[in-house]
């Protein structure tokens, strides 16, 4: 006869099912994410396989969610806020609170950082962040969050990361770099004033309701990490540990993104308190075998999915999909996720497969469709 491995309850919502896989049970059906490379691609997609969008934000969002099924859905985020100053043929000039500008890109999508507010050691002295305790910061957040909850969705809020903070929105990666080796206390001096602002939003965020608060920090190459493990130990590790205590203190879960190959900083990642790491990339030798191996029952890996899913042909969409969930699947702790999101040149036809095998691969391999012979 067949029995069940997993006695999982029928009916579980989104984020039920999110949470359990993040406490490494085997929900029902694996949950996923996905997302779309640029703002291009969403409306694309969307004007032929989604809903109109309309001026309700609610409206939108589930429509989002339920075109890609999604279980996890954004809520806001209180880091530095941009806006729009110049719009040109093929890109937007945008520039942040800081005096940070960047050029954003569209066809194909990519970023230019244009004017760094650092431009000598005199000037990390004077930098200045602003009140992350403003409560204009989080308008909204609360409410998108109990709304999408009341759908019965896993919500995420965000930050601004660590590290990748600092050359996102204060001085050259080529600079960090350098000072971290050569003049490490103004490395110190800066993160002191950018990990408080971002730690302090992150707990902010999670005190507005957010399951979890996510933020970015690249940390590698494909082939190796930025700098040495001990390198991170002595600079970042003390903020990820900040951030992540800011935002367990109010019951959410601490959401990592770090491209690279950042294998060798995984152990540290969990003895920071991070309990998803994201993406997971096969393009930056993020084995998820491997990983899941030896840290599978420490930390969530949301991920697996190659960046080049564009460029595949239907079999071979459907064999990486199945590899990848049947893979990451077994004792929870992992979430479907890709590592570069659905590219514009997909075709139509692919697309619908590649959303057809998500969803039958992660039921498949959930644990209400796993069965014994005994």
């Amino acid at each position: 006869m067949t029995v069940r491995l997993r006695d999982w309850r029928r009916g579980a919502t989104k984020a039920e099912r999110v949470r359990a896989a993040i406490q490494h049970r085997e929900p029902d059906v694996v949950p996923g994410q996905e997302f779309f490379m640029d703002d291009d691609a969403e409306e694309q997609f969307r004007s032929r396989f989604g809903s109109p969008r309309t001026s309700d934000w609610g409206t939108n969002a589930i429509a989002n969610a339920e075109m890609m099924d999604n279980y996890l859905v954004h809520v806001g985020g209180g880091g530095l806020r941009s806006k729009v100053v110049e719009r040109g043929l093929g890109y937007e000039l945008i520039e942040y609170e800081n005096g940070m500008k960047w050029k954003i890109y569209r066809n194909p999508y990519w970023r230019e950082y244009v004017d760094y507010p650092i431009k000598s050691e005199q000037d990390v002295a004077r930098v200045s962040l602003p009140d992350p305790d403003d409560p204009a910061r989080y308008a909204g957040i609360r409410e998108r969050a109990t709304f999408l909850k009341r759908h019965g969705y896993f919500t995420q809020g965000g930050t601004n990361g660590i590290f990748s903070a600092l050359w996102y929105f204060w001085v050259s990666f080529d600079t960090v770099l350098q000072w971290m080796v050569e003049k490490p206390e103004l490395v110190h001096e800066l993160l002191e004033k950018v990990g408080t602002f971002s730690a302090r939003v992150a707990g902010r965020v999670a005190e507005q309701g957010a399951d979890s608060v996510t933020w970015v920090d690249d940390l590698g190459y494909n082939q190796t990490t930025f700098f040495a493990p001990r390198h991170y130990r002595e600079f970042i590790f003390p903020w990820h540990q900040r951030m992540a205590a800011a935002i367990h203190e109010h019951g959410a879960y601490a959401h990592m993104h770090s491209h690279g190959n950042v294998n060798s900083l995984v152990p540290q990642f969990i003895d920071a308190g991070i309990d998803m790491l994201n993406p997971v990339g096969p393009s930056d030798n993020m084995v998820l075998g491997e990983l899941k191996a030896r840290y599978g029952d420490r930390i969530t890996l949301v991920g697996g999915i190659s960046k080049y899913i564009g460029r595949m042909s239907w079999a071979e969409i459907e064999a990486h999909v199945e590899e990848v969930v049947r893979v990451g699947a077994p004792g929870g702790g992992f979430i479907v996720f890709s590592e570069g999101g659905i590219p514009r040149d997909m075709s139509d036809e692919n697309f619908s497969l590649y959303r057809e095998a998500h969803r039958k691969y992660r039921a498949q391999y959930g644990a209400a469709g796993h069965r014994a012979t005994v």
